[in-house]
Parts: structure tokens; C-alpha cells; sequence
């Protein structure tokens, strides 16, 4: 059996899907996603990785944790963000060997 065969999506998992994959549509946000497999980081930490701003880094993380990709936590001042959907990656590292093969 083909996993085209297993795989049936509803309406509801489509548009789940697409807002995933269009969050995930932004250099930016991949960039935050491939640091957060590496472990938590502060807000701080994951724009001095990327080299931008706290506040642009904040505005990738909202529309990450509205779509459920990360999580936050606060430890006083700060806020801590870490990633929720640990298999995105398994999915980028498939498309990754299909386009290096």
C-alpha cells in the first residue's frame, strides 16, 4: 500500500495544514525553528542568532505560537520560547534530502 493510500485529509486538517506550512513560509520563522531544535531561548538569544531585533523576532514568535509551532513560558522578565511541533523538523530534514538527492 502506497502512503498516498493512508494519508486522507479532511477539510478541517487542510486548513490546519495550510496555516502550518504558511507560517512555516518565511525565511525568518525557519530560521527560529531550526534554533529552537537546539533547546529553549529567550526572546534576546533568538534575535541575536538571527540577527535582528527583539522585536522582530517577537513578531515571528506571535504568529508561531498562534499556530501552535512553539510555546512560551515567563521566567520573570523574560520569556522563553521552545518548540512545540518537534516534527516539523523531521519533515524539513525529508524535504531537505529531496532537494540535496
Amino acid at each position: 500500500m502506497n502512503i498516498t493510500d493512508q494519508i486522507k485529509l479532511t477539510d478541517e486538517d487542510v486548513r490546519n495544514l495550510s496555516e502550518v506550512f504558511g507560517a512555516l513560509s518565511s525565511e525568518k520563522r525557519l530560521k527560529i525553528v531550526e534554533i529552537l531544535t537546539h533547546g529553549s531561548h529567550t526572546v534576546s538569544q533568538i534575535a541575536d542568532l538571527m540577527g535582528c531585533t527583539p522585536t522582530c523576532a517577537s513578531q515571528h514568535l506571535a504568529l508561531l505560537r498562534s499556530r501552535k509551532i512553539v510555546t512560551f513560558e515567563k521566567k520573570g522578565q523574560e520569556v522563553v520560547y521552545t518548540l512545540n511541533m518537534k516534527c516539523i523538523f523531521l519533515c524539513v530534514g525529508c524535504l531537505l534530502d529531496h532537494f540535496r538527492n
